[in-house]
């Protein structure tokens, strides 16, 4: 089987949005604005207060270049664990699938197998990322995010960036893994060849590769 001209345009888009997958990740899983919360005075001023997945407890905080912080992990409710634990995994994924797609520009034997390979990762990515956000939106709803009034002060608690970037990861993953998954058919050639191509093929197949 003849092998077709190729282009690393798909390639190099695939590994774009890994990138920017892992920097969005990041950022949501070590930023402290999962949860906003407004505290309304009407007689003076507001108070604005958030937290992330991950909290620290600091000791002698009077000297702020001494302060020993360590995690309050063991503390954690057993469904927050999951979520941090879920996003952890996720993270570590997404910086393997930027592996293997880096070695696919390298490559050029066995690129569909690196495909296959990239299209695990991504999927797996994809339903880790997706169970955080399932378990913290449905465990978090009823303890945060609701308006109510404490001693004349209003309080309105709703979802931060924090969390809305692991939505964007959700999104960057389907569209990893629609890459990737494109990517194994057009490695596989899909049982043609350039002779039995058309000219308006080839030429298609080779800005897609």
């Amino acid at each position: 089987m003849a092998s077709l001209p190729e282009n690393n345009v798909m390639r190099y888009c695939s590994l774009a949005f890994t990138i920017i997958g892992i920097a969005l990740t990041a950022t949501s899983l070590f930023t402290d604005h999962w949860i906003d919360v407004e505290i309304i005075n009407p007689k003076g001023h507001d108070i604005y207060l958030h937290r992330g997945l991950m909290q620290w407890v600091c000791i002698n905080q009077k000297d702020i270049s001494d302060r020993n912080c360590i995690a309050k992990y063991p503390l954690f409710p057993g469904w927050l664990k999951s979520v941090f634990t879920c996003m952890c995994f996720g993270l570590g994924t997404q910086s393997l699938l930027c592996i293997c797609a880096l070695l696919s520009l390298f490559i050029k034997r066995g690129r569909m197998y690196i495909s296959v390979v990239c299209t695990a990762l991504s999927f797996t990515s994809f339903l880790l990322i997706t169970i955080a956000i399932g378990i913290f939106s449905g465990q978090a709803k009823p303890v945060y995010f609701e308006t109510y009034i404490y001693k004349g002060l209003t309080v309105f608690c709703h979802l931060g960036w924090s969390y809305w970037l692991s939505v964007g990861v959700i999104i960057i993953s389907i569209l990893c893994t629609s890459l990737e998954t494109v990517q194994i058919f057009l490695n596989s050639n899909m049982g043609y060849t350039s002779s039995t191509l058309p000219p308006e093929a080839t030429a298609t197949w080779k800005y897609t590769m």
